[in-house]
């Protein structure tokens, strides 16, 4: 059997993305990263709609690593 990998934010689109390759019969293993902004309880719950294994790869502390240090710097211009 082939095994695909799906970035799963446990969204409505995540969760179709995931059906469709079960229905071709691709087992999934699927990625949710936890930040500040984003915990693993959406994605969590929704996993539970698929048959998918939901790995959660918790990057809060690189995440403010760059925030604080961006390799590219600040910028000059606002967004």
């Amino acid at each position: 059997m082939t095994t695909g990998i799906a970035l799963f934010s446990g969204g409505l689109d995540s969760i179709l993305a995931i059906k469709v390759l079960e229905q071709q019969n691709i087992k999934v293993e699927a990625i949710s990263f936890v930040t500040p902004f984003f915990g693993p309880e959406t994605a969590q719950k929704s996993i539970k709609n698929t048959n998918a294994k939901l790995h959660i790869i918790d990057i809060t502390e690189k995440h403010f690593e760059m925030l604080k240090n961006p390799p590219h710097g600040y910028g000059k211009n606002m967004n």
